[in-house]
């Protein structure tokens, strides 16, 4: 099977990529994730009241919100300690729309 390179970036002293395995959600590779680490990113509408309605069910923030290239997003941890995040897409697809730029710049 092959895996297509969707975008990859080497930006703030890390060097992240996404693959298309198999439409999305795309897999990501980020160097400065401690392995193993893996997280799964679920999106959601509404970034401030997703986190409010997990903290009440006794989820508990891994970190403060910040932000990544498609939007503010949010690191937690389940009660047995498993990591996920949330994401709010306010601009999605930001990194493939500038790989796919760079890309037409470098091959110009």
């Amino acid at each position: 099977m092959d895996a297509r390179l969707v975008w990859e970036f080497k930006e703030f002293g890390a060097r992240v990529a996404a693959f298309d395995l198999c439409g999305e959600p795309y897999l990501l590779i980020a160097d400065h994730v401690p392995a193993p680490s893996k997280r799964l990113i679920y999106q959601v509408e509404d970034l401030d009241a997703a986190a409010r309605g997990l903290k009440h069910r006794g989820w508990k923030p891994a970190g403060g919100r910040f932000e990544v290239p498609d939007g503010p997003c949010m690191n937690f941890k389940d009660r047995s300690g498993n990591e996920f995040a949330i994401l709010q897409m306010t601009r999605p697809h930001l990194l493939e729309k500038e790989f796919l730029k760079s890309r037409r710049v470098e091959g110009a």
